[in-house]
């Protein structure tokens, strides 16, 4: 319960992430790209389970392969994600002008 309530947090924070490094004229089309990977992966992932299940099931394998073939893919994803180049996620090391007129206005009001 704990790791599904904390997964569902993932997607809102990818996002957050994702808007605060576009220009703001760019964060509609970051968001609908966001939402388009969430509804293809969300009809593919139940496709591919129930393939790797009935590919378990024809094979004699365990009912659990199903969950190992998802730590493949969360490996995979952990992967990809820990090799990111650093300097283009760091929404603090953009020097766009829009970013640092809107900064100024943020530490002015303070």
């Amino acid at each position: 319960v704990c790791v599904g309530a904390l997964s569902g947090m993932s997607f809102p924070t990818i996002s957050a992430i994702k808007a605060n490094n576009v220009d703001l004229s760019e964060q509609g089309r970051i968001q609908g790209a966001l939402y388009s990977i969430q509804a293809v992966s969300a009809g593919i992932g139940p496709v591919a389970m129930r393939t790797v299940d009935s590919f378990a099931k024809q094979a004699g394998l365990s009912p659990g392969t199903m969950f190992f073939f998802a730590a493949l893919l969360q490996a995979i994803a952990l992967y990809c994600a820990f090799h990111l180049p650093t300097d283009k996620a760091n929404s603090k090391h953009r020097t766009d002008d829009n970013y640092e007129d809107s900064n100024d206005t943020r530490s002015s009001n303070r």
